[in-house]
């Protein structure tokens, strides 16, 4: 596989693929279980379709049918399905990659559990060491300081997940995060970008997501491969939609 870097993909270490957006401060990592390298589906062998006698010029024209599907079929390197399908190509900046992020940290149950563990853990440290005053002032004092912290908790996590995408972008190593995709539907995926020419199956995905301007691709928990339709011409994003959907639910 071209660009054969690898980084770590969070705390799962089931791995995604170039152009598969990972999650927190870390890069996706290039190789996917479900990808071919270099032994994507070739197509049908030229001519083997065309069949029956035919006059000379018929023949003539299988031959020529056959010589280009042959074309057709080796085109890419490393094959382009059974059915080449739709292609689009789209430039995946920080913005589409933080949407990813936002959707990841508001929907994940282990991301979800620990934020009202930790919510919810302070206020009652603050309930406790009020029981242990006698004093009513001291336990007004932490009941406002309990308050203030139900109050708070929403604004501290977005300005955490804030500090997190900044270092994200910031490092160098995660510039494959961005960039050009060139993005082939059939009967395999194909994702070509500066670094990698990968083919994915759609077993692999775990499912999709739509949200208003993207459709996301969940490979593995935390990481997915993030489509922009608001950068799609519109007919383009709804051959996108409908060729997910014939593969899974939306």
């Amino acid at each position: 596989m071209k660009g054969g870097k690898r980084a770590a993909a969070g705390a799962d270490k089931g791995a995604d693929v170039d152009g598969i957006s990972g999650v927190a401060e870390v890069a996706e990592v290039a190789g996917t279980e479900g990808v071919s390298e270099g032994k994507g589906v070739s197509g049908a062998a030229g001519g083997k379709d065309i069949v029956g006698d035919g006059t000379v010029e018929d023949k003539q024209k299988a031959a020529s049918a056959g010589k280009d599907k042959q074309k057709a079929a080796g085109k890419g390197g490393k094959g382009d399905g059974k059915d080449a399908g739709l292609t689009v190509s789209f430039e995946l900046d920080m913005n589409d990659v933080t949407v990813f992020h936002r959707h990841f940290y508001a929907t994940n149950a282990q991301a979800r559990r620990q934020r009202r563990i930790i919510r919810w853990g302070v206020v009652a440290l603050f309930c406790a060491l009020a029981l242990m005053f006698d004093v009513i002032w001291i336990r007004i004092y932490f009941g406002v300081f309990a308050i203030l912290w139900l109050a708070m908790t929403p604004r501290l996590a977005r300005r955490k997940f804030v500090r997190i995408m900044r270092k994200m972008w910031a490092n160098p190593e995660n510039a494959r995060l961005y960039g050009r995709r060139t993005v082939t539907f059939g009967d395999l995926m194909r994702i070509v970008t500066d670094w990698s020419d990968d083919m994915i199956r759609w077993e692999t995905f775990l499912r999709a997501v739509e949200l208003p301007g993207y459709l996301l691709l969940y490979v593995t928990e935390n990481s997915a491969i993030v489509i922009p339709t608001h950068k799609l011409q519109q007919q383009e994003a709804g051959q996108v939609r409908e060729t997910i959907a014939a593969h899974m639910k939306l």
